[in-house]
């Protein structure tokens, strides 16, 4: 049985979709579900008659007391305040018989049995049943991990090149999985592919089709004898096709690799519709996905009616606006979690989320785009953003300026490969480039070819070795490039134009510049290309290879290389959009010269020109040209396949009199010999080995003997066997109706809130448990192994918050259980030192190894500039792994490797944080106080700190509670953004040098305070700290009062050495309304909104300042700091003892 761990591999929203899926399925109800923070203990709802049953699903760690805690506490009083008929609870934990039944018990009255209990053991046992497939597969995180890629790809022998592509983009499917999110189009493509084997999806550029054709293919995979290919033509999927095995087919961009002009369309409409018929009848055996641009769909579409019906039932419209916010930040987070980006720029971002998915421009592509090309060097979090918002507001611009900073031969190089079709050998760029050298005047330096593509490389191009060619091939990184780089070339074609064209040494690149750019062209640069059409009609060779759907356009051209009038038909088409006269009177000249040479070509190049000669015919005809109804009989001289005889009808169009008389004389002949000419044909492509003609004629061969009206005897498809090998593939047609699910399940959307605040939880990587409250904490040291002394010293510490070095270890679980351990080995005593408490630790944690103890404590030390100036102890574990600091102390070191990942770091896939702070602010002081000499130590002491902008203090009182925040204003410099550990290194660094660092930093810091608040009495001292320190009052309906206060450097300081703690009172004080309207009135008050704040800074009347509170908790602050410096200027720097 799979063991998934949800609590690892699911975020919280996640599981509980995953809960609520799995009881809908096995007890045939639909939940409505809740958005998380308004549920009121309900994530599924019920309601049946009078019969209400309530879901609650909750994603916690293996603890059961906890979890027992939680239930108990907060879950059963909205239980029973609900009064459900049923309560169904999901945990991501597993429970023993006796945890199971106590929380039925704790549950009495609600959970009706054991089954109303699903555990991780019962929802992994769900999951493993067939029945459960469909809700396993939605949850891509959970089977993704366990899928063994290198046992998914098809035998390399088959075919070599199509087996590498297949490898590098199973590859990429999986990297992709790391950032993709199972939207609910996601959801409804699995559902509608699950029942149909084929699916179409279309949509707009980067919205995310070809991710979601990965995670469908991925999603197949999981069967254990599934194999995956990726292929980039029909004829790929038809050589890759094996009855006998389990395989799952992307054909991407489908449209532009299998269309290439409408002399063949037919064929091809046949030859998809044929496909996709085979794939729906191989009973699940096969799975075929396709994807396409929307708008080159709907064209398609058009230009082939036949297969409209066939298409239209398997297509699925994927566009920006199929996606809700929710899952817009879903996919915004998901891709900064996947990047390389610190913390400070992935948190600002997740900041401003809502700028960002409500953008008009969002897209998925253009946001991966974006965070992979764009370096955060010299940009803070903020400028990085508002490039971001640039970049979305033009994405061009982004491009451009990449263009814009190329050399000038690099950027030829990228328009050569724009007009040329990639992929594109790397010889034929360089024909391309020796022309242009040699266009250069010969006094300029010009970059070698090598130089150019390096440039691209970096940012618009991707360089592969293809075996199958031998050689290396050119093509753009994305999409995107291509439309930047047309978009371009359409608006400065009257510059570059006649630039490329000096440079173009293959025809495709003369026929791309004539079909998509004349119509942008003045008439003098549409007069050039066109002269330049006509005179190397026969003298330049094309570039084109085998399509592979890198390049953005369709490749509307026959094969050269085995054809005539592939070049004619191209410039007969452009023709009819330009009406050009000089290029009529060529193309009139060329089918006439051709007319007198009908037939007498080689006969590999005949077969495919005689087929398309009738339809060509009829355009020129259409377009004005002449002539004489004879060419009817010269064709049909000429015919020899059975698909010529066919194209025949065409001059019906025509010549309607001549081809009559033609039909009564021949008809019946053709129709006698039909089968006969069908083996000779087969012979002939055999003979001549052409693989795809062979495959097209034998499945078509039913259709084109129903044309003739002739029967598809038994007899005959046994010869036709006999002579091919195969059956033509033959395949009735079902009516899809009623395939699709009527039950198909919208999820509801999650609020752009609640999304939010579950990615706080996953999105910065692991964190440490923190206990809810202090009760959790006094719980968790009573039922501790200490002694019942070690218990009530820090039940009391917890109660008084002091000692501080003691408390802080009091507030995370991983903290409080190192603290314990480390009591477990010094049962008798509390240290009142920190410097002892962390050394026991620290032996400890290098289970009293001195070597690794010492080596541990040089690690913490050089550890700590790691996140020292960020506001998080987090790093990218990539980066971690390619720092100095590992390198030089972990990298050879395996033991001490293994002590700091198992105590010090918690780690995810992305990101490692530091934990224990505590133990790495002591290392650090100790190095600087210990590695410094004392004049070092003097210019070092402010070098720690910076001078840093005011902080504002916050404290806001709930009841006889109060919680202190402090608030650091945004785009402001601080050199230290973390208050806590601004605190741990003024008391370490006292702790350990308090002489040295009390006589020349801490003494002249608090001279420097007092001196700004001037030499008169107290009253006049305490109205200069007053307006120092922007001392506010706030009141408001919810009487949750608040007081505010500016904290400079010099008072934090004094607050974190304990010296005294400023506006330490009952604050704010109770106060009338009339007395606030009264000071409304004198200016010091102000009212916004139901909120009233007091301006206490502008308050000069010290009986009033009493009145308030405020002169007795001055006064007091003031005394304490004046007292330790009249201490030190007595020359005592004794280390200071806390008076807070």
């Amino acid at each position: 049985m799979s063991k998934y761990d949800f609590h690892l591999l699911l975020e919280p929203l996640e599981f509980e979709k995953l809960v609520c899926d799995i009881v809908q399925q096995r007890d045939g109800i639909f939940l409505k579900m809740y958005k998380e923070g308004s549920d009121m203990g309900i994530d599924g709802l019920f309601v049946d008659g009078t019969m209400k049953t309530i879901v609650q699903v909750k994603r916690y760690g293996p603890d059961f007391k906890r979890i027992f805690r939680d239930l108990e506490k907060n879950e059963l009083p909205k239980v029973r305040k609900l009064k459900p008929d049923r309560y169904i609870l999901g945990v991501s934990m597993e429970f023993s018989p006796a945890e199971e039944a106590k929380i039925i018990d704790l549950f009495e009255g609600y959970i009706r049995s054991e089954h109303d209990i699903l555990n991780s053991n019962d929802i992994n046992r769900y999951l493993e049943l067939p029945a459960y497939k469909q809700t396993l597969l939605k949850y891509p995180k959970l089977w993704l991990p366990n899928l063994n890629i290198a046992d998914k790809l098809f035998n390399e022998a088959a075919n070599r090149a199509v087996f590498i592509e297949s490898a590098e983009e199973l590859e990429e499917a999986v990297r992709a999985a790391k950032s993709f999110v199972p939207t609910r189009i996601y959801l409804e493509a699995l559902q509608k592919w699950s029942q149909n084997q084929v699916i179409v999806l279309s949509g707009e550029p980067g919205v995310g089709k070809t991710t979601m054709a990965y995670m469908l293919a991925l999603s197949y995979l999981k069967q254990e004898n599934a194999l995956f290919a990726w292929a980039n033509s029909i004829q790929d999927v038809y050589t890759m096709l094996d009855n006998d095995i389990h395989q799952v087919i992307i054909l991407d961009d489908f449209w532009g690799s299998i269309f290439l002009g409408n002399q063949s369309r037919r064929n091809d409409e046949t030859r998809l519709e044929k496909l996709i018929r085979r794939i729906i009848n191989s009973q699940g055996k096969k799975r075929l996905i396709l994807t396409t641009r929307e708008y080159i769909l709907q064209q398609g579409l058009q230009k082939h009616p036949l297969l409209r019906n066939t298409l239209e039932q398997f297509a699925l419209v994927t566009t920006m606006e199929a996606y809700g916010d929710d899952e817009k930040a879903s996919i915004l987070y998901s891709h900064l979690y996947a990047s390389s980006l610190e913390y400070d720029y992935v948190y600002y971002l997740f900041t401003q989320t809502e700028w960002i998915v409500h953008h008009e421009n969002y897209n998925p592509r253009v946001l991966a785009l974006f965070l992979s090309n764009t370096s955060t060097s010299d940009l803070s979090p903020e400028d990085y953003h508002e490039e971001l918002i640039v970049y979305l507001d033009n994405p061009e611009e982004f491009w451009r300026s990449i263009f814009l900073d190329l050399s000038n031969e690099a950027q030829i190089v990228a328009m050569l490969l724009l007009i040329s079709s990639t992929p594109m050998h790397l010889e034929s760029m360089e024909h391309c480039y020796d022309k242009y050298v040699h266009t250069c005047n010969f006094h300029m330096t010009v970059k070698n070819l090598g130089e150019c593509i390096s440039e691209l490389e970096k940012t618009m191009l991707n360089t592969v070795f293809s075996e199958d060619y031998e050689a290396i091939l050119l093509k753009f990184s994305m999409p995107a490039v291509q439309d930047f780089l047309y978009t371009y070339l359409q608006k400065n074609c009257e510059l570059l134009v006649p630039k490329l064209i000096e440079c173009c040494v293959y025809y495709n690149q003369l026929q791309f510049l004539l079909e998509h750019l004349t119509k942008f062209c003045s008439r003098r640069v549409t007069d050039l290309i066109v002269q330049h059409c006509m005179v190397h009609y026969h003298n330049y060779s094309s570039s084109l290879l085998e399509y592979d759907g890198s390049w953005n356009w369709d490749v509307p051209l026959l094969d050269e290389d085995k054809g005539q009038l592939s070049r004619f038909f191209h410039l007969l088409r452009c023709y009819e959009l330009t009406k050009h006269p000089t290029l009529y009177r060529f193309l009139e000249f060329e089918i006439d010269a051709y007319c007198t040479t009908l037939g007498i070509d080689d006969p590999e190049t005949s077969y495919r020109d005689l087929h398309n000669f009738p339809g060509i015919i009829v355009r020129c005809i259409k377009n004005g040209m002449r002539f004489d109804s004879g060419l009817i009989e010269k064709y049909y001289t000429s015919a020899f396949s059975i698909f010529h005889y066919v194209e025949i009808q065409k001059f019906q169009n025509v010549f309607p009199e001549a081809y009559d008389l033609f039909h009564e004389t021949y008809h019946e002949t053709i129709k006698r010999n039909v089968k006969s000419t069908i083996l000779a044909e087969l012979d002939f492509l055999f003979d001549y080995d052409m693989e795809f003609e062979i495959d097209v004629l034998i499945d078509n061969i039913p259709d084109l003997l129903q044309q003739f009206e002739l029967e598809y005897t038994e007899k005959f498809r046994l010869t036709v066997l006999e002579a091919s090998g195969r059956n033509p593939i033959v395949i009735e047609e079902k009516d899809r109706s009623n395939m699709l699910s009527s039950d198909w399940e919208d999820h509801e959307q999650h609020s752009l809130k609640s999304i939010k605040a579950d990615a706080r939880d996953w999105l910065f990587g692991p964190s440490e448990t923190y206990f809810e409250d202090d009760d959790e904490i006094a719980e968790y040291i009573l039922e501790s192994h200490l002694s019942s002394d070690i218990k009530k010293d820090l039940i009391k510490v917890l109660n008084n918050a002091t000692p501080q070095h003691i408390y802080d270890w009091l507030h995370t679980m991983e903290s409080i259980n190192l603290l314990f351990a480390t009591l477990d080995k010094n049962p008798s005593h509390i240290w009142q030192q920190e410097g002892g408490l962390i050394f026991s630790m620290l032996r400890h944690i290098a289970q009293d190894d001195q070597d690794i103890a010492q080596k541990l404590t040089l690690f913490c030390f050089e550890s700590t500039h790691s996140f020292l100036y960020s506001e998080e102890p987090i790093m990218r574990l990539q980066h971690f792994m390619e720092s100095e600091v590992y390198k030089m102390h972990l990298e050879n070191n395996p033991r001490l490797l293994e002590v700091v990942f198992e105590h010090l770091l918690l780690r995810d896939e992305q990101w490692i944080r530091f934990i224990h702070l505590p133990l790495f602010f002591f290392c650090y002081a100790l190095g600087i106080c210990l590695g410094s000499e004392e004049e070092e130590l003097e210019t070092c002491y402010p070098e720690i700190w910076g001078a840093n902008f005011n902080k504002l203090k916050q404290v806001i009182r709930h009841g006889s509670k109060k919680q202190i925040n402090i608030l650091y204003a945004e785009s402001l410099p601080y050199y230290l953004k973390n208050y806590e550990w601004e605190g741990y290194l003024y008391r370490m660094i006292e702790e350990i040098n308090p002489y040295h660092f009390n006589r020349y930093f801490v003494g002249p810091r608090i001279k420097s305070f007092l001196k700004k608040l001037g030499d008169g009495d107290e009253n006049s001292k305490l109205i200069n700290l007053l307006s120092l320190s922007k001392l506010q009052f706030a009141y408001n309906t919810s009487d949750d009062h608040f007081f505010s206060a500016e904290m400079s450097d010099a008072i934090c300081m004094i607050e974190h050495l304990g010296i005294a703690e400023i506006w330490d009172g009952e604050f704010p004080t109770t106060i009338l309304m009339e007395r606030l309207l009264e000071l409304q009135k004198e200016g010091i008050v102000h009212q916004s909104g139901d909120t009233w704040s007091l301006m206490i800074y502008k308050i000069t009347n010290i009986r009033l300042l009493q009145e308030l509170g405020v002169y007795d908790a001055a006064i007091t602050f003031l005394s304490n700091v004046e007292a330790t410096s009249s201490r030190f200027e007595d020359g005592d720097y004794s280390p200071i003892i806390r008076l807070c």
